[in-house]
C-alpha cells in the first residue's frame, strides 16, 4: 500500500518515497547502499530477505507496544509474534524498563531537504532517556553486530526532526539480540552528517549522470 508521509507518499512494496510532486527520492538506507557505506556484497539474497523480514516483524512489534503503552494504541497480540521475533522485542521491554526510555512519536517517515537535496526517512523514535536533559533519536537494530554506517544513519535522521532554537538532539542505537538482551550505542561526532551529505551529494550525481545508485 502507498502511505501518505511528511511531504510526500511511501510505497512499502517497492520502498518508494516520493515528494509532492510525485518524483521518486532515494532513502538513507538507498544513499548508503549506494556510496558503499553499506556493503551487502557476498550475503546470500535468502539471508538478506530472512533477515529483513525479522526486523521488519520487530520493528512492528516494539511499534505496538510503544503505541499502546504511551498512546493509548491498539494491544500487541503476542500470539501472532513469530518465535524468532520474542526474544528482540523481550529485549526493548527490557532496554525500556531500565534506561527510563519515553518516545515521544514512533515510526514517522518523510522526505527531508538538506542542500536542495531531498531524501526519503523512517525515524524509528523521537524520545527521552533517564540522565540526559536532551532528547534523542533513536535506530533498533538486529545486526549481530555494530555496523559503520549507522552513525551516519542516525544523522541523516537527526536534521529531519524539528527542534527548537538551538536545541541538541543525541543519537543513539540499540542493538536487539537473540537473547533477549541489547546493547546501545551513543554517536557524538558532527562530521557524520558531513559524511552524509557527502553521500547524499554523490547519490545525486549519479541520478542527474544516469548513473546505476539503486542496490536493490
Amino acid at each position: 500500500a502507498t502511505v501518505q508521509i511528511l511531504n510526500g507518499t511511501f510505497t512499502e512494496e517497492t520502498h518508494e518515497y516520493k515528494n509532492t510532486s510525485g518524483l521518486v527520492r532515494p532513502s538513507t538506507t538507498q544513499i548508503l547502499e549506494s556510496v558503499g557505506l553499506t556493503d551487502l556484497e557476498g550475503i546470500p539474497g535468502d539471508t538478506l530477505e530472512r533477515k529483513r523480514a525479522l526486523g521488519d516483524a520487530v520493528h512492528f512489534g516494539t511499534a505496538l507496544l510503544d503505541r499502546e503503552k504511551f498512546f493509548k494504541g491498539a494491544e500487541l497480540d503476542w500470539d501472532t509474534v513469530h518465535q524468532d521475533t520474542v526474544p528482540y522485542i523481550l529485549g526493548y521491554e527490557k532496554f525500556e524498563a531500565e534506561t527510563g526510555f519515553v518516545p515521544e512519536e514512533v515510526e514517522v517517515s518523510g522526505i527531508h531537504s538538506a542542500n536542495g537535496m531531498e531524501y526519503g526517512f523512517t525515524r524509528d523514535r523521537i524520545g527521552r532517556l533517564n540522565g540526559l536533559k536532551h532528547r534523542i533519536v533513536l535506530e533498533l537494530k538486529c545486526s549481530y553486530r555494530e555496523e559503520k554506517a549507522w552513525k551516519y544513519q542516525l544523522a541523516s535522521y537527526e536534521r529531519t526532526v524539528q527542534k527548537q532554537e538551538n536545541e541538541y538532539i543525541g543519537r543513539v542505537a540499540v542493538q536487539l539480540k537473540p537473547d533477549g538482551g541489547y546493547k546501545v550505542y551513543l554517536y557524538e561526532n558532527a562530521r557524520d552528517w558531513d559524511v552524509f551529505l557527502w553521500s547524499l551529494c554523490l547519490t545525486y550525481t549519479k541520478i542527474k549522470d544516469g548513473l546505476p545508485w539503486r542496490k536493490d
